[in-house]
């Protein structure tokens, strides 16, 4: 294997060439590892992977195709092929909860969550931290130790989440939310904020650069001081996104986490030219998800199964499309 890898890259390979090596495929015993074509002899070694074995390089490696879950696991949800769509970090857990139900779970997402180059602004300077994702306070306190920030700047000043997800990622960082909405969206989390802030305090909001305006306009209007600073933003992968709209046609389900990652999935079927068909079910977190999904169904395709979680998490999701594939009853 390093031979081999060695031989492509002196032809011209980049070493940043998606790889991957599975042993005893199609068995109970099958084992794979992912990595690049310059660490794959090395991580294949690691893991313990020897001959005989399918050696697979190129961009399909880096697919979600394979995992050793699919062929044998079990659950409500054994047999149905679930697509998931979003940043890695929202896709990855999704089909993580998915796949402990037993479907067999298709990564569509193409979205990748870039940081910002700016500096966070002085902390001083505001009374409430506010984080809408996740991924935000994952940036958040990458960008605290890449500026040499002592997590002593962040005393006194108090925290809000837009539910229970992104205050569980911020447990591992050792702080509690004061404020997590009913709920789960940024509509309910600009009530709370507004309920709970006086008008003296002042609001940093650490999100996407696309954030959902209902927050700042609910914020806007009771009249708080805020800075909304973009953590991050969302680039496209334009190969992915071709292959992804191309496998969600082969999806029972097809799952979404933001109005945006509708707006750009349905960009990608125009694109491409792909009509979802009417069998696959489409489900969503939020009643503004869905609203925008109901709007880009329309101008794209003709109306199948949408479905919207009761509870905007993925915990949530994975409940919605398990009420649906048990015929509408609690699963």
């Amino acid at each position: 294997l390093e031979e081999l890898a060695l031989k492509l890259m002196e032809a011209g390979k980049s070493p940043e060439t998606p790889a991957a090596v599975i042993m005893e495929g199609a068995t109970i015993r099958q084992r794979s590892v992912r990595a690049t074509l310059g660490t794959i002899a090395k991580t294949a070694a690691e893991a313990g992977l020897k001959p005989p074995a399918v050696i697979v390089i190129g961009e399909v490696a880096a697919l979600d195709l394979m995992p050793q879950e699919l062929s044998f696991s079990s659950g409500e949800l054994q047999g149905l092929h679930i697509g998931v769509t979003g940043t890695e970090g929202f896709s990855g857990r999704l089909a993580a909860a998915l796949r402990e139900k037993g479907a067999c779970v298709t990564d569509c997402g193409f979205l990748k969550a870039v940081p910002t180059e700016k500096e966070l602004p002085d902390f001083a300077e505001f009374d409430w931290l506010c984080f809408t994702s996740p991924n935000g306070v994952m940036h958040f306190f990458d960008k605290l130790r890449q500026e040499k920030r002592d997590l002593r700047t962040l005393m006194g000043m108090r925290i809000a989440v837009i539910g229970p997800g992104t205050g569980k990622k911020l447990e591992e960082y050792g702080f509690y939310p004061d404020i997590c909405p009913e709920i789960f969206d940024a509509e309910h989390l600009g009530i709370a904020l507004a309920e709970k802030t006086a008008p003296s305090e002042r609001i940093l909001l650490c999100r996407a650069e696309k954030g959902s305006p209902a927050l700042t306009e609910r914020l806007l209007q009771a009249g708080r001081e805020f800075t909304d600073f973009a953590l991050y933003s969302l680039r496209i992968d334009p190969e992915k996104r071709k292959n992804a709209v191309r496998m969600a046609a082969d999806t029972d389900y097809l799952l979404f986490g933001s109005a945006s990652g509708v707006e750009t999935f349905f960009e990608g079927l125009r694109e491409e030219g792909v009509l979802l068909p009417e069998r696959v079910k489409l489900a969503c977190i939020g009643e503004r998800c869905a609203a925008r999904l109901k709007e880009m169904e329309l101008q794209n395709r003709t109306t199948g199964d949408t479905l919207v979680a009761e509870e905007f998490t993925i915990e949530g999701l994975v409940h919605c499309v398990m009420k649906s594939a048990a015929g509408g009853r609690n699963p």
